[in-house]
C-alpha cells in the first residue's frame, strides 16, 4: 500500500484551509441573520442567535418576497432571451459568409471593450424616451443584449458545430430555422448553458440599472431590496443580513449544481477557433 506523498498532504491541507477561509463570511453572515442589531455591533459571535424569526418577519412586512419575485423572473427572461439571440448571432457568424461579416464581429469585439458606465447615459436616455422607466424591460434588455455571448457563441461554433452537419440536413430537407434549432443548439449546450448560466448571474446581482430606472418599491429587485430593508428598518442590521444570506442562496445552488458546467464551457470557449 502506498503512502500519501508529504507534498500531497501539505496540498490538502493548504486547500481545506483556504475553503475555510471562503466559507467563514458566509458563515458569519448566516450567524448575524440570526441575532439582534445590538449583539452585532457590539460582540462577534460565532453561534446562532434566537432572532432568525424575528428578523425573517421584519423581512416579509418589507415586501422582499415581491423582490425575489421581480428579480426571478427578469433574470430567467434576460437569460433565455439573450442566450438565444447570442445563439443566433454566433451561428449567423460562424456559418455563414456575407459581406459585413468581418465588420461585424469586430464591431462585437468593440463594444465588448466599452464599460458600461460610459453607455449607461445613452441606454438612459433611450428608454426613457420609449416611456419604459419604472418598468422591468431596461433590466430584462440590458441582460439579453450580450456582446460577450456573442463573442462566445461564436468562437465554439467555429469547431464545435461542424458545415458537414448542415450540408446534410439541407440534403434531407430542412430549413435553416430547423438546422439552428435541432442541431445548433444540442451541439452547443455546453456554451449555451454557460451563458444562460452568467447572464442569471449578472441579472441577479444588478444593482445599478434598478437603482437608475425604478423607483417604485414594488418593482425592487433584489439588490434594491436589500437596501430597503436596510432604510426601513435603520438599526435592524439582523434584517438585513437575513436578506442578504436568503438572496445568496440561488447563486450558490447554481454554482454548485452547475460548476463542472460552467467550467467546460469557458474552456471550450476560449479554446475554439
Amino acid at each position: 500500500m502506498r503512502r500519501p506523498r508529504i507534498g500531497s498532504i501539505v496540498s490538502y491541507v493548504i486547500l481545506i484551509g483556504v475553503t475555510l477561509i471562503s466559507i467563514f463570511p458566509f458563515y458569519m453572515m448566516i450567524i448575524m441573520s440570526t441575532r439582534e442589531s445590538q449583539d452585532i455591533v457590539t460582540k462577534l459571535y460565532l453561534t446562532p442567535g434566537d432572532h432568525f424569526l424575528a428578523n425573517g418577519a421584519l423581512v416579509i412586512k418589507s415586501g422582499f418576497l415581491q423582490f425575489y419575485w421581480n428579480s426571478f423572473y427578469v433574470a430567467v427572461l434576460s437569460s433565455s432571451l439573450g442566450m438565444l439571440i447570442s445563439a443566433m448571432a454566433g451561428f449567423a457568424l460562424s456559418k455563414y459568409d456575407f459581406k459585413l461579416r468581418v465588420f461585424f464581429f469586430n464591431f462585437v469585439m468593440f463594444v465588448m471593450m466599452i464599460p458600461f458606465g460610459v453607455s449607461i447615459i445613452g441606454f438612459l436616455i433611450e428608454m426613457r424616451s420609449f416611456g419604459w422607466s419604472n418598468t422591468h424591460l431596461p433590466l430584462i434588455i440590458s441582460g439579453m443584449v450580450s456582446p460577450y455571448g456573442v463573442f462566445l457563441l461564436t468562437q465554439f461554433a467555429k469547431d464545435g458545430f461542424p458545415k458537414e452537419i448542415m450540408e446534410s440536413a439541407r440534403i434531407d430537407g430542412c430549413n435553416e430555422v430547423g438546422i439552428f434549432f435541432r442541431f445548433f443548439l444540442p451541439f452547443t449546450k455546453a456554451a449555451c448553458l454557460t451563458l444562460f448560466l452568467l447572464i442569471f448571474i449578472y441579472s441577479w446581482n444588478n444593482f445599478m440599472i434598478p437603482l437608475v430606472f425604478i423607483t417604485k418599491q414594488s418593482m425592487y429587485t433584489i439588490p434594491l431590496g436589500i437596501f430597503a430593508v436596510g432604510n426601513q428598518y435603520r438599526q435592524e442590521y439582523g434584517a438585513r443580513l437575513f436578506a442578504l444570506t436568503f438572496s445568496t442562496l440561488p447563486m450558490l445552488i447554481i454554482f454548485a449544481v452547475n460548476s463542472k458546467s460552467l467550467i467546460r464551457g469557458l474552456t471550450a470557449g476560449a479554446i475554439k477557433g
